[in-house]
């Protein structure tokens, strides 16, 4: 399959980009620096994008040719943050112009918390990581009203570099009871598994252990 990943020079895309050449799939890259990509690899091409400065129809272009597009796409700055629904409107507008059909985005549990995560999680990491969340919220809701595209919006708990173990639990919204964590390697390996499969389109699958 040809795939269009985008954050691929951040610990969740490196993953992806990795497994899915092991997999054997034709894999774009499209990353603001090339020289920060360092996997080598015949079936791999990598262009150079600056998603927020280009238009939809550049982007799109750069896309053509691509059956899914997943983005693992981050922003490292705790302030106001509008990074996650501006990215989102572009990669919605391009993936429609390039005739994409399936897009998968990277959001967070801390987006859509649910009542029974660790009081820990609710009083701190929520506070400190607000401005992450509202706006991961925001890009959220913006993909959800898009009607003509089979999104998945993918919600980690707490990512780790840890192994893959291809062992983890996933449910329709709100993180498993007791699940805080999972490896950014095993966030690849289920979004990697949804490339053909429909069981999570249109949903907002939550992951961990």
């Amino acid at each position: 399959m040809n795939l269009a990943i985008l954050g691929a020079t951040g610990g969740t895309g490196q993953e992806l980009t990795k497994q899915a050449l092991a997999l054997g799939h034709t894999v774009k890259v499209l990353v603001r620096s090339p020289d920060k990509v360092t996997t080598r690899h015949d079936r791999l091409e990598v262009v150079k994008t600056d998603l927020l400065s280009e238009s939809a129809s550049a982007l799109a272009e750069k896309l053509g040719g691509s059956e899914v597009v997943l983005s693992a796409l981050g922003v490292a700055n705790l302030g106001i943050t509008h990074f996650y629904s501006d990215t989102a409107k572009q990669l919605v507008a391009a993936a429609q112009q390039a005739h994409i059909k399936r897009l998968m985005i990277v959001s967070s549990v801390g987006a859509d918390p649910a009542d029974h995560e660790p009081w820990w999680y609710l009083w701190f990491v929520r506070r400190l990581l607000v401005n992450y969340y509202v706006d991961m919220a925001r890009m959220e809701q913006f993909v959800m009203d898009t009607a003509d595209l089979d999104w998945i919006i993918v919600r980690p708990s707490y990512l780790t570099n840890g192994e893959k173990t291809g062992v983890y639990r996933v449910t329709p919204r709100y993180a498993p009871v007791g699940g805080i964590r999972i490896s950014r390697a095993d966030l690849a390996d289920f979004m990697l598994k949804q490339l053909e499969e429909d069981t999570y389109v249109r949903r907002t699958p939550a992951v961990a252990y």
